[in-house]
């Protein structure tokens, strides 16, 4: 960084500091991916590797799917700043972002084949009862991806776009090869399925203050 001194009657006691940055530590790892040099892509790896690893939780069943789901993306990632031909614009991380969700839906396109998902019945869904209204927010993020990983792939990934991402099921449709109405119904069921994994579990302290 570079600093400047105004002392102009009009400062603040006469004197102030304006502080003009020059350098950019996140802009300086990125041209440096861009020139392809491996000490900048480990530095910008280990940088972003917790956000990293926390989104395709999301994603994913468990921490080897998402292990492979990051290592993908970062691959995907380098890849795509040394084809730029001008400099990186705009924010990284959102960036980055949208690369692990495509990678974790590429995934989950690949596997759709051979996923023997275990469909839940309207009758099922039903009898399930519900948790407390707000029960979902009650979650520490980090408790998030282990009750989305008890969903079925299907249902997952259809919550985490429209819930996390924003999507619009039109948009989800597109994106996974579905109609919007079996999009719709997957989030339902995720939906129902999360409020009653959330009731037990806000349920349990109480059973153990009892005990």
């Amino acid at each position: 960084y570079s600093a400047t001194i105004d002392q102009s009657p009009n400062s603040a006691k006469g004197l102030c500091y304006s502080v003009r940055a020059i350098y950019s530590p996140i802009k300086a790892l990125i041209s440096g991916c861009q020139a392809g040099e491996a000490r900048a892509q480990e530095k910008l790896y280990h940088q972003f590797y917790p956000y990293a690893i926390s989104l395709a939780l999301h994603y994913s069943n468990s921490r080897d799917t998402a292990e492979e789901v990051v290592q993908d993306a970062y691959v995907k990632c380098f890849n795509a700043l040394m084809r730029m031909d001008a400099d990186f614009e705009g924010s990284f991380k959102p960036w980055f972002r949208r690369i692990i969700v495509n990678t974790a839906i590429d995934r989950y396109r690949a596997e759709k084949k051979r996923l023997t998902t275990e469909e839940i019945s309207e009758h099922q869904l039903a009898n399930m009862g519900t948790a407390p209204n707000g029960a979902l927010e009650q979650f520490a993020k980090q408790d998030t991806y282990h009750l989305l990983q008890v969903l079925p792939p299907s249902y997952r990934l259809v919550f985490n776009l429209h819930a996390l991402e924003g999507y619009t099921h039109a948009e989800i449709a597109e994106l996974l090869g579905i109609s919007e109405g079996t999009s719709k119904s997957n989030l339902y069921k995720a939906r129902k399925i999360l409020q009653r994994l959330c009731g037990h579990y806000l349920d349990l302290p109480k059973v153990a203050n009892h005990g």
